[in-house]
C-alpha cells in the first residue's frame, strides 16, 4: 500500500509527458499539411509568362535583322533571370530590333540580348560594329599569313611584320600589335559566302581572291598608323589567339637569321 502514490504519480507523469508529445505531434502535423496545402495551391496558380524573341536561324554580324529572323517563346520570366526577368536584357516587342544588327553572331534557338546587338544609332553596315572610338583597317594577307581557314570576325589575333632593315641583309620579324580585334574576313563583315566561279569572269574571280585575302580590324587610331606603316615596310602576318586569353605579352624582341639559326649577315660580320 505505501508503493501506491508512487504508482500513481509516475503514471500522471507518464500521461502528461504523453499529452504534451501528442500536442506538440499535432502541431507539426497540421504545419507540414498547411505547407503542403500552400505547395498545391502555387503550383495550381497559373504562372505568368511573356514571350521572348529567338533567333530561328543564325545571325550573322552586318546583316540587320528581320522578322522572318525571329521566333516567339513562352516563358516565365523567373527562368530567365534571378530577378524574375528583370535585368535579362532580353525583347519581347521586334519593333525595338528592328533593322538593327548583330555586332557578333547569334545561333539559331538563342535569345537575342540588348549586348549581343550594334548600337541602334550606330547606322549599317560594317560601321555599325566598329567600337566607340575605334576604327576598321583592312590588311592584305596572303596564304598562311590569314591563319586561312580559321579566322572568322569576333577573333582576337596578333600582327607581325617582317621586313629588311636598310642596314641589314637579312629579313627581322617583329610583333607589330597585340589583342586586336577582327571585324571581317574575306570580301564582307561575316562569314565567307560560296561563289559560283562557273558564273564568274576571270577578273571577277581574281578580284573575289584578292578581296579574300583581306581582313578587317578594329584599331585604335595609333594602331591604325602602326599597321598603315607595318604594310608599307613588309609583310604582314596574323597569329590567332584564344579569346580568353587576350592579355598582352610583354618582352618580345624580335627575332632574326641570328636567332634563329646563329649565323650572322655578312654585313654584321665585317670588321
Amino acid at each position: 500500500m505505501g508503493n501506491q502514490p508512487n504508482v500513481r504519480l509516475r503514471a500522471a507523469i507518464f500521461l502528461t509527458i504523453a499529452a504534451v508529445a501528442a500536442v506538440a505531434l499535432g502541431v507539426v502535423v497540421v504545419g507540414l499539411y498547411q505547407q503542403y496545402v500552400i505547395r498545391i495551391a502555387e503550383a495550381e496558380r497559373e504562372e505568368h509568362v511573356e514571350f521572348y524573341l529567338v533567333a530561328a536561324s543564325e545571325l550573322n554580324p552586318g546583316i540587320p535583322i528581320t522578322e522572318n529572323d525571329l521566333f516567339a517563346v513562352e516563358i516565365a520570366p523567373r527562368y530567365l533571370h534571378k530577378q524574375g526577368g528583370e535585368g535579362s536584357n532580353l525583347f519581347t516587342n521586334y519593333e525595338k530590333i528592328r533593322s538593327r544588327m548583330p555586332k557578333e553572331r547569334i545561333l539559331p534557338n538563342e535569345f537575342i540580348r540588348e549586348e549581343r546587338l550594334a548600337d541602334k544609332d550606330a547606322g549599317t553596315g560594317l560601321n555599325a560594329l566598329i567600337p566607340r572610338g575605334m576604327r576598321a583597317i583592312a590588311v592584305q594577307l596572303t596564304g598562311g599569313r590569314a591563319v586561312s581557314g580559321f579566322l572568322s570576325p569576333w577573333d582576337f589575333v596578333d600582327v607581325m611584320v617582317t621586313f629588311t632593315p636598310e642596314d641589314a641583309l637579312e629579313a627581322e620579324t617583329h610583333y607589330l600589335q597585340q589583342s586586336v580585334l577582327v571585324l571581317g574576313v574575306g570580301h564582307r563583315a561575316t562569314d565567307e559566302e560560296e561563289v559560283d566561279n562557273r558564273r564568274m569572269t576571270r577578273l571577277e574571280r581574281r578580284r573575289v581572291a584578292q578581296a579574300k585575302q583581306t581582313v578587317t580590324l578594329a584599331v585604335s587610331p595609333q594602331q591604325a598608323e602602326w599597321i598603315a606603316h607595318g604594310q608599307a615596310l613588309g609583310k604582314l602576318t596574323l597569329t590567332l589567339r584564344n579569346n580568353a586569353d587576350v592579355e598582352p605579352v610583354e618582352g618580345l624582341t624580335g627575332v632574326g637569321t641570328v636567332d634563329l639559326f646563329g649565323v650572322q649577315t655578312r654585313q654584321s660580320s665585317e670588321p
